[in-house]
C-alpha cells in the first residue's frame, strides 16, 4: 500500500464516526426533548463522570490507553461539550447575554449561571483585556476608549458568528447599535438593574478598576451616570430583573423561567 492508500483508508474511518455521530446527535436531540418538557437541566455531572469511567475502562486494554489516554480524553470531552451546546441550542434557542451598568454582578451571575446550565461563559471585557493583554484600565489609559469600543464590536460580533451559551458585557456595550443588533440577533437582552446604593457598594469591594469611575466613586455621581444609561438598557432590553435584594439562586431561577 503507498501513502494514498492510507489516506483512503482513513477518509473511510471518519465516514463511519461520521455516521456513528450522526446517529448520537440523534439521540442527543430526544434527550433534550426530554429536558425540555420536563425542565431538566442540561448538565449531569455524575452522568458525565460515569461517561468518562466507561470510557476509560473499555480504553484500558487497548493501544490508546497505553499511548494516547491524554488525547482521547480530550476527544471525549469535548464530545460531552457538544452534546451539551445542542442542547442548550434546542432548549434555550439563543444566547443568554446579560446587560447593565458596573457593579451590578453581569460577571459573577453569568459565571455560576453558565455553570449551572453546563455551557460556556464569556466576558466581553476579559476577551478584549485577553485579546491585548492589558487590563481595561490600562487599555483606556494609553489606547483611548474608542480603541477599547472598536475591539469590544470585535469581540460582540463574533459572538453573534457561532458562540453558545452566557454572555456578560461591558456596561457601555450596547450604547453602539451595531453591537445591539448583533447581541439581539444570538441572544435575549436581560436588564440586571440595580441602585445607585448597591452598584456603590459592590463597586467598592471591587477590585476591578473602571476607568469611567476615575475619582468619581460616590453615590451622586452613580445616580447620574445610572440615569443617563438607564434610558437605552431599557430600549434595548427583552427582559428586566431588579437584583437589589435577591439571592443569586433567586435571579437564577428567574432567568430560567423567562428563557
Amino acid at each position: 500500500m503507498d501513502l494514498e492508500d492510507y489516506r483512503s483508508k482513513i477518509v473511510n474511518c471518519d465516514y463511519r464516526i461520521l455516521k456513528v455521530l450522526e446517529q448520537r446527535y440523534n439521540w442527543v436531540l430526544k434527550v433534550s426533548n426530554y429536558k425540555e418538557k420536563n425542565r431538566k437541566p442540561i448538565l449531569d455531572k455524575k452522568r458525565e463522570e460515569g461517561i468518562r469511567a466507561d470510557f476509560l475502562k473499555n480504553m484500558s486494554h487497548t493501544y490508546f490507553k497505553r499511548y494516547h489516554e491524554e488525547e482521547f480524553i480530550k476527544i471525549i470531552n469535548a464530545i460531552m461539550e457538544v452534546s451539551r451546546d445542542i442542547q442548550y441550542r434546542k432548549i434555550y434557542k439563543k444566547n443568554i447575554v446579560l446587560i447593565g451598568f458596573m457593579g451590578c454582578g453581569k460577571t459573577t451571575l453569568g459565571r455560576i449561571l453558565a455553570r449551572k446550565i453546563g455551557v460556556k461563559f464569556l466576558d466581553t471585557d476579559y476577551q478584549i483585556e485577553k485579546r491585548l493583554m492589558m487590563k481595561v484600565g490600562e487599555i483606556f489609559s494609553t489606547l483611548g476608549e474608542e480603541y477599547f469600543r472598536k475591539v469590544e464590536s470585535d469581540v460582540i460580533k463574533n459572538i453573534a458568528n457561532g458562540f453558545h451559551g452566557v454572555v456578560s458585557t461591558g456596561g457601555g456595550s450596547v450604547l453602539n447599535k451595531s453591537n445591539v443588533k448583533y447581541l439581539k440577533s444570538s441572544g435575549k437582552l436581560i436588564y440586571l438593574r440595580s441602585s445607585a446604593e448597591n452598584i456603590f457598594y459592590n463597586l467598592k469591594r471591587s477590585t476591578k478598576e473602571r476607568p469611567l469611575l476615575k475619582q468619581n466613586l460616590n453615590i451622586n455621581y452613580i445616580q447620574k451616570f445610572i440615569k443617563s444609561r438607564h434610558e437605552i438598557y431599557n430600549k434595548v432590553k427583552d427582559y428586566e430583573i431588579n437584583v437589589d435584594n435577591m439571592s443569586m439562586d433567586k435571579i437564577i431561577h428567574y432567568i430560567y423561567r423567562i428563557m
